[in-house]
């Protein structure tokens, strides 16, 4: 029966997707196009690129008991934070260093106060310098 409900519900959201999609022009199309493609090759190259440290670093600690008797209890402890703990850490430190959008800004300032909700009209001002 919820499989039923979760086809459903997959199904009316295609059907929107469609509506939403077919009333683009071809320039919108494009660059929803290019924007995907941009997402797409970001993801990969982050993947590869912690790929290519993190499996050598674990055939060494595999292979190394000295160093696996150092580095399992640090990466216990390290596996022991949630990774969404983390989002509003990185995000703080990423407009520090003025990579992150206006947009993405208020939301972490929206977001770090509890109980409070930003509106589009009327972001919340950054705690930090502008640069």
């Amino acid at each position: 029966m919820v499989g039923i409900a979760v086809l459903g519900a997959i199904g009316y959201a295609v059907v929107r997707v469609v509506m939403i999609l077919a009333g683009l022009q071809g320039s919108e199309v494009h660059q929803i196009g290019i924007g995907l493609g941009a997402t797409f090759l970001r993801v990969n190259l982050t993947l590869v690129l912690g790929a290519l440290w993190t499996i050598p670093a674990g055939v060494a600690i595999g292979f190394n008991p000295r160093l696996a008797r150092i580095a399992q209890p640090l990466a216990q402890i390290a596996a022991s934070v949630p990774a969404t703990a983390l989002f509003p850490v990185v995000l703080l430190v990423l407009i520090r260093l003025g990579g992150v959008s206006d947009s993405a800004r208020s939301f972490c300032c929206c977001s770090a106060r509890s109980g409070t909700s930003c509106s589009t009209s009327s972001p919340a001002p950054s705690p930090f310098p502008p640069t």
